[in-house]
């Protein structure tokens, strides 16, 4: 989700392929621009002062700048993947009353949604983190909550009610709303703007924690880390209203990714990546046996080897540097994708089923093509006009 200042999805799609391995001090993109860049190489009335500047650091300044440009690359792939899981989990439906409505106990279909439900909304929430760490609350409280609510709760609340006014109104829907849904609204959240209105309070979190340097030092953060996570693990049915059971569940993958930005010389080390790619792997080893059925038990999307899970998977990927292009456009509309994409899911099922179509993956597969390019449509159109983007994608221009 767009959560600070990022490339154009034109200018991310051109962008080299090439690999990148984490520098020991890597520089936020709008320290060095790509003039800045072009002026060290001579011909620019500045050319006279950069001389002066060493060699070797004039090219560690050019090798950080294509690691970050290469760092944002990856963000947006993972953005990608993350909001494609999201789609396929609701164009499926994680229960039998829901989504495409499959009846099949140990289907395939309720495999994936499974799988999904481990990683999806962690590593969303760990990429929020560690964006927001890039840019952190540095001062000024009130700009900085009036950015956030415009971004996030504005669209909510108005995208959101039209939702639960389409889905109350629609023929066909798995679970329309009565009116009495209505007198809650958003009070209790409406399906899934539930995520936009916890990444707001955890924001105001981050804001009291960094405004206020109770995070400052490593042990700090980790203190703060650790009761996080304890929370997660002990409150397994906290309060739904106002989204705060999701500040609950996410605050963990979000701080995780916050510290694997603000300690990343620490943490992206062998010594480091090789134990929590053990720990991760045999963990999603375990929760894969409950997925199938060897072993009798189910892990709560609140317990230790699923935090395990979504933390580990989402810092593994992150490693790994794994860039895909079509991945990264998909990533520059994630937001907007997350925001819409139930129109477009649960619109081109119930449209195909009144024509008569019944086959489950080609609805499944036109589900999930309506439901992100349709998204991506209405951020170009919506993007055009001052309203529109303002309360449709919560969008300052």
């Amino acid at each position: 989700m767009k959560c600070c200042p990022t490339w154009s999805s034109t200018a991310i799609w051109r962008c080299s392929k090439s690999c990148w391995k984490p520098g020991p001090v890597p520089i936020h993109r709008t320290a060095w621009s790509s003039v800045s860049i072009n002026r060290f190489q001579g011909g620019s009335p500045m050319s006279e002062a950069v001389s002066s500047v060493p060699a070797r650091e004039r090219n560690d300044a050019f090798e950080r700048v294509q690691a970050t440009r290469q760092l944002d690359l990856n963000v947006e792939t993972l953005r990608g993947m993350a909001i494609l899981m999201v789609v396929i989990f609701h164009v499926i439906g994680p229960k039998p009353y829901e989504g495409l409505q499959i009846q099949e106990p140990g289907s395939l279909y309720h495999l994936v949604t499974d799988i999904f439900d481990y990683l999806q909304m962690p590593l969303f929430s760990f990429l929020a983190g560690y964006v927001y760490a890039i840019r952190p609350f540095s001062g000024g409280a009130g700009a900085f909550v009036k950015s956030k609510a415009q971004r996030l709760l504005v669209p909510m609340l108005v995208v959101g009610t039209v939702f639960a006014i389409v889905k109350a109104m629609a023929p066909g829907t798995n679970t329309p709303l009565s009116a009495s849904d209505f007198l809650t609204l958003h009070i209790i959240p409406v399906q899934h703007f539930w995520f936009v209105e916890s990444l707001f309070w955890i924001f105001l979190l981050m804001m009291l924690l960094d405004g206020s340097k109770l995070i400052a030092s490593g042990r700090q953060f980790a203190i703060v880390a650790v009761v996080a996570c304890a929370i997660h693990l002990a409150w397994q049915d906290p309060p739904i209203y106002f989204s705060f059971a999701g500040v609950i569940f996410l605050l963990p993958s979000f701080l995780f990714g916050v510290a694997c930005y603000r300690y990343r010389e620490a943490i992206f080390q062998p010594a480091v990546l090789w134990p929590v790619g053990l720990v991760t792997a045999v963990c999603s080893v375990l929760v894969g046996l409950t997925l199938v059925d060897v072993i009798d038990y189910r892990f709560m999307p609140q317990s230790l080897p699923a935090l395990i899970v979504g933390c580990g998977v989402s810092l593994l990927l992150m490693v790994s540097q794994f860039k895909q292009r079509w991945l990264v456009f998909i990533g520059a509309y994630a937001y907007s994708i997350y925001i819409f994409h139930v129109f477009g899911t649960s619109g081109s099922r119930i449209i195909l089923q009144k024509l008569g179509v019944s086959d489950t993956f080609l609805l499944m597969v036109v589900g999930i093509l309506v439901g992100v390019i349709g998204p991506i449509i209405v951020d170009k159109l919506a993007s055009r006009y001052y309203w529109s983007r303002r309360i449709l994608l919560g969008k300052k221009r």
